[in-house]
């Protein structure tokens, strides 16, 4: 019995996994009725058999009850019908009992049975309903009989034993068709008990999987709340490293949705380099089975879109029996922080190299090695393409390039290049306005872009004023071979820069203005006297030691007074100025000369004897003879006489050369003028004794 209870207890439990707590206990009720049915349909036809040979062959209740009961066991009746005809059925047997066969009979049996096929059946509480209905009826029969002195109408003594015995056999098959069914009337209550029992704990284990339920919906709906919502970057990969799970701000960022994800590895979106990396990393954690912590990754893309950067956490995932199902992430998007950071870097390079730049210009106070300084240090730490220096040009309207840091390399003539200021161009307009110009592109941002070709791979630019106050004197030009180079960040630095460099520039250009002021004449442009007699010193010096020859002239404007006199002052300074571009050009980079006072001017000749310079000079007076000085009066005719001196053994002393240089001037002036004449120093001696 035991083991046949926990037989049924097993499928029971197995059943609880694939039906509902109702349809467990409406099949063990159907199943229930059909056994009872069935096997007390087979008792009943049995007893019926013996009361028909026996007891009271004219009339048989179990016949019919046996008929019933099989008629019940077979009918598509719902369970409700099925149970209230089977215990009504019990009941209406009992009650035949007790009026044909009195209160001796097996009734009692039939209406205790009664009672606990209703317990079955139905409930606790209907089957005391139903017994107490069975017990009213006993007690009201039993009166009925004893008050009215009637006897039931087939109890006779001689069918009493037989009355019985035929109740007795019919019982025994009711309780071995219950013992079939598992159910003794012990067993009954205590599968009742059970059966409500069983069904109170299922209803509270429903209960709580319908709270777990609940709550694993929530915890569901929050993950797809944080999958959804949350800035960071969440995925999910199996043991192949195909995506099997990312949250909508990583598929945002690989451009796809993040339910077409499955399949899609690091190597649809990533570079082969760097997929090769995260393979790498993911092989590593399943070597050493440690996580990947706070790792800054470089995220390089494969459409070719700007790098990023990314704080990422990778896990393994495993099953709780360790097996291992792939990899879990998260990665926070720190690109803003990494350009803060390598801005910041930046910045502080910059700002170091200005304040290099700053000691540079400040260390000299030369133009021409300011200006070195200023364009290598800003290329060379910033590795711009290109640095240029454009100063106005105070001989006429251009915008002339004193310094490149490409000069050397393009092997350039910075002498020969310059930007007229009406030439339409992004460093004119900067120069004419005082205010920077950031071109990001300038093919397709600049359409005043001034192309030289001297820089044929600019891409992008920075020009910047370089300014005193509200005068503008140049530009600072910057290019670079790519696009986007430039910030504005940038523009504020180099700004600061160029507003101090212009402060240098200016201070080199007044220091080399008062030093040309000390060595050369303010009208002709040449050395001064004084310069003239310390460079004239040196010149001797020198010729003296390695023996060299060194010829000085004295050249001198024929009626000067007369011009003068004739167009007034400022023509004669006009003709003074002009005269002395014509020397300055037509002799070598080594001759000196220079402005000795009025109309006169002196030429140092080193490496050149007499004869030579007798040559040199005489070209110069033909050339002067010949061209028509342009003046504010009109064009104006001159010639020039020409003394030469030289220096002989013996000889080291500037004044004796210029007063004989000076004599032999004189001697051209008095013969005719518009001549070269050289020192002969024994016809000025017989002249000196005859005039004695």
């Amino acid at each position: 019995m035991e083991a046949s209870n926990k037989t049924g207890l097993k499928d029971f439990d197995e059943s609880i996994h694939s039906q509902s707590l109702e349809e467990i206990i409406h099949n063990e009720r159907e199943d229930f009725i059909k056994q009872v049915c069935s096997t007390t349909s087979l008792a009943a036809l049995v007893v019926a058999a013996f009361n028909i040979s026996v007891a009271f062959p004219v009339l048989n209740l179990f016949l019919i009850l046996a008929v019933f009961l099989f008629w019940l066991s077979r009918s598509d009746l719902s369970l409700n019908k099925k149970s209230a005809l089977l215990i009504g059925g019990y009941f209406l047997v009992a009650v035949f009992h007790l009026l044909f066969l009195g209160m001796d009979s097996p009734a009692a049996i039939y209406l205790v049975l009664v009672g606990v096929l209703a317990v079955i059946l139905y409930s606790t509480y209907t089957g005391i309903t139903i017994g107490f209905i069975c017990l009213l009826t006993w007690v009201i029969t039993g009166l009925f009989y004893y008050y009215t002195g009637l006897v039931p109408m087939l109890a006779e003594s001689g069918h009493t034993v037989g009355n019985w015995l035929a109740g007795a056999a019919n019982m025994a098959l009711v309780f071995i068709a219950l013992i079939q069914s598992r159910l003794t009337s012990y067993e009954i209550l205590n599968y009742a008990i059970n059966t409500a029992n069983e069904k109170r704990e299922l209803q509270s284990t429903r209960s709580d999987l319908l709270i777990k339920q609940k709550s694993l919906d929530y915890e569901r709906y929050l993950l797809h709340v944080l999958m959804d919502n949350v800035s960071d970057r969440i995925f999910f990969k199996d043991i192949n490293g195909n995506y099997t799970r990312v949250s909508k701000a990583l598929a945002r960022q690989f451009g796809i949705g993040h339910d077409n994800m499955t399949g899609k590895t690091d190597s649809d979106f990533f570079t082969p380099e760097y997929a090769r990396q995260i393979k790498s990393v993911e092989e590593d954690m399943l070597r050493t089975n440690l996580p990947v912590i706070d790792k800054i990754e470089h995220e390089k893309w494969a459409d070719g879109r700007p790098d990023t950067w990314s704080i990422t956490n990778r896990i393994l995932l495993r099953d709780p029996e360790g097996k291992l199902l792939g990899w879990f992430g998260t990665s926070r998007n720190i690109t803003d922080i990494k350009k803060a950071q390598q801005t910041a870097q930046r910045y502080a390079h910059q700002l170091a190299t200005i304040s290099e730049v700053s000691r540079a210009v400040t260390s000299t106070i030369i133009l021409g090695d300011l200006l070195d300084n200023l364009v290598h240090l800003l290329r060379r730490s910033f590795d711009y393409y290109a640095v240029n220096v454009w100063l106005k040009n105070d001989t006429n309207d251009t915008l002339k390039l004193e310094n490149s840091s490409t000069a050397e390399g393009l092997n350039l003539d910075l002498s020969n290049i310059a930007i007229p200021l009406e030439q339409r161009s992004i460093i004119t307009s900067v120069y004419k306005t005082g205010r920077y110009r950031l071109v990001y592109d300038v093919e397709n941002d600049a359409p005043d872009y001034y192309s030289l070709p001297y820089f044929p791979h600019t891409r992008s630019k920075v020009v910047l004023p370089l300014r005193m106050g509200e005068k503008t004197f140049g530009v600072l030009d910057i290019h670079s071979n790519k696009l986007d180079t430039f910030v504005y960040n940038d523009v504020l630095l180099l700004q600061t820069l160029s507003d101090q460099v212009a402060v240098s520039i200016e201070n080199a250009r007044l220091f080399a203005k008062v030093e040309y002021l000390a060595t050369n004449d303010t009208l002709s442009g040449l050395y001064n006297r004084r310069y003239l007699f310390e460079l004239a010193r040196i010149e001797i010096e020198r010729s003296s030691r390695y023996n060299c020859p060194l010829s000085v002239v004295i050249m001198d404007i024929d009626y000067f007074k007369r011009v003068n006199d004739t167009y007034g002052h400022p023509v004669g300074d006009q003709i003074i100025q002009t005269i002395g571009d014509v020397c300055r050009k037509s002799l070598r980079a080594v001759d000196i000369v220079g402005r000795y006072g009025g109309e006169e001017f002196v030429f140092l000749l080193p490496e050149t004897d007499a004869k030579h310079a007798e040559m040199v000079m005489d070209r110069l007076r033909r050339k002067i003879a010949a061209m028509p000085f342009e003046t504010s009066a009109g064009g104006v005719h001159i010639t020039v006489s020409m003394g030469i001196s030289f220096i002989e053994p013996g000889v080291n002393d500037i004044g004796y050369l210029l007063d004989a240089a000076d004599k032999a001037l004189y001697r051209a002036k008095q013969t005719g003028r518009n001549k070269v004449v050289i020192y002969d120093k024994s016809e000025f001696i017989t002249q000196t004794n005859e005039n004695v």
